[in-house]
């Protein structure tokens, strides 16, 4: 596995994709009626289109031949699979909230997911995922897309998908990769 996608249910990527086809249906509309609102339509729409598809598509952790680029928070990061000691997945433990305490406080902002949650909810559950560097340092990521699931399945499958991502990671570095 060479990408561990956090949206890993590509909620985000589709709710994402409205706002790109409102903004399309505007630049039509405005095509002929003004041209500074076609040329700020086309402006959103390029926007729109950037931030789904190259910001929200890639949110997670990917391995390329010798490097790890690390998507999350507003942050894109890349480490070399060789200044690597070791990773370590670690589960953060949240405590549990009502649906209606998170509806009116938390569901509907990004750095929830993105890089905090006070609490979790239904089955949910948040990472952290620590890349220890030979020079001493450490780099974290914040895996906190599933703090409000509802599937003890999935959650269950994404987790052991992301220890085995790790794992692999862990493998490729102690063989040299």
């Amino acid at each position: 596995m060479n990408f561990f996608r956090y949206d890993y249910s590509y909620k985000l990527l589709i709710i994402s994709n409205i706002p790109s086809v409102l903004f399309l249906a505007l630049t039509i509309a405005t095509y002929r009626i003004n041209n500074t609102a076609f040329y700020l339509c086309i402006f959103a729409l390029i926007f729109s289109i950037l931030n789904t598809y190259l910001y929200i598509n890639n949110q997670g952790i990917k391995v390329l031949k010798n490097k790890i680029i690390i998507v999350d928070g507003l942050y894109f990061r890349t480490i070399n699979l060789s200044e690597i000691k070791y990773v370590k997945l670690k589960e953060l433990k949240k405590e549990k909230n009502t649906n209606n305490y998170g509806f009116l406080h938390e569901f509907y902002h990004s750095s929830t997911y993105m890089t905090y949650c006070e609490y979790v909810y239904n089955n949910g559950k948040v990472f952290e995922i620590t890349f220890y560097l030979k020079d001493g340092t450490a780099q974290e990521s914040y895996f906190g897309w599933m703090y409000r699931e509802k599937n003890k399945e999935t959650v269950s499958k994404i987790h052991s998908k992301l220890i085995d991502f790790v794992d692999s990671i862990n493998e490729t570095v102690k063989n040299g990769h």
